[in-house]
This record gives structure tokens, C-alpha cells and sequence, in this order.
């Protein structure tokens, strides 16, 4: 008992948050029923309901069963809609950033502004959109059935 499997969907998170899911599953011969999950940290609620899953359709095996997501909040005009949907700006550490190129400009008049796209890659500045952790755990538990 030898086998692969990968699906990957696009799921409605709640708060207008849209994310693309990779799930795959590989599975090698064993005597026991042995499981392994690796799941991004929004997604550990499905573990449970995942293993009864699994459990119902094998009784033996190694079974290795990972999900991806990467948050897609620029789909079909959401960004417009719900402008919530790229993120917050975290204004404590947006402020923290700007006394922070003062004084480095305070020490080194010659060095150069930051870039709005530095600013917004900056670690903190913006957080990703979570959506509601509903939507994660059934988006997880809908793909793993695929």
C-alpha cells in the first residue's frame, strides 16, 4: 500500500478573505495505522476530524497529510470591497519605523528615504487577513476529503 495524492481549491474565509489551499497526503505500507499531520498553526482545529476521517477509510499504513494556504486577498475586486481584506496596518510599529529613519537620517544625512514598498515589507507593518477560524478548519477538512 503505496500512494500520493494533492487537491488544491480556493476557500471563502469569512471576512471577504479568499485563500488557496494545497493539501497532499502520502501514504507508504505499514502494519499499524500511523498519522502525521502537518498543519499550518490556523488549521490544527481539523486535525481531530481529520484523523476520524482517515481512520474510517484505512486500517493500516503511514499516512502523512499536509495543508498549505497562501491568503489571496486580491481576488475578484475584494480589495475594493472589503479593504480589510489586504491587511491592517499596525500603526505602533508603523510610527516606531518612521523615529527610527529619523535618527538613522540624524546619524547619516546622505542615506536614502524609505521606500513605501520597504515600509510595507517591513516585519509588523502590515497583517495578514486571518478570516475566521470556521472557515479554515472547513476549508482543511473539505479539500482533505477531495
Amino acid at each position: 500500500m503505496t500512494g500520493y495524492g494533492s487537491a488544491s481549491r480556493q476557500v471563502s474565509l469569512g471576512g471577504g478573505v479568499v485563500a488557496d489551499l494545497q493539501v497532499e497526503c502520502r501514504a507508504v505500507n505499514s502494519r499499524f495505522l500511523d498519522l502525521g499531520f502537518r498543519l499550518p498553526d490556523e488549521c490544527r482545529g481539523a486535525e481531530p476530524a481529520l484523523r476520524e476521517i482517515v481512520a474510517q477509510k484505512l486500517s493500516r499504513g503511514k499516512v502523512e497529510f499536509r495543508a498549505a494556504w497562501r491568503v489571496n486577498s486580491g481576488s475578484s475586486g475584494v480589495a475594493k470591497a472589503n479593504p480589510h481584506a489586504l491587511g491592517t496596518l499596525n500603526r505602533e510599529r508603523l510610527d516606531a519605523l518612521y523615529t527610527l529613519q529619523e535618527k538613522a537620517q540624524e546619524a547619516f544625512p546622505q542615506a536614502e528615504v524609505l521606500r513605501m514598498a520597504d515600509i510595507l515589507r517591513w516585519p509588523g507593518v502590515v497583517s495578514e487577513p486571518k478570516g475566521e477560524e470556521d472557515g479554515w478548519i472547513a476549508g482543511t477538512i473539505e479539500a482533505a476529503q477531495a
